[in-house]
């Protein structure tokens, strides 16, 4: 098992309107798409690909 950092960067996107709008996040690591959530607040979108990643991490160790 190796510990190693890894690049974490987030793709956001939106849709819908200005007051309502539906957020898209997506957690990559080292460039690859680990973990994708989607909610009306950017925040709860962010966590939800945060703990999708995490899962898909732990799953392959």
């Amino acid at each position: 098992k190796m510990n190693r950092l890894s690049a974490i960067s987030w793709v956001e996107s939106h849709s819908g309107p200005r007051s309502a709008p539906l957020w898209t996040m997506t957690c990559k690591i080292d460039g690859e798409a680990r973990g994708t959530g989607t909610a009306s607040q950017k925040h709860v979108a962010k966590e939800m690909a945060a703990i999708q990643a995490l899962a898909c991490l732990m799953s392959t160790e």
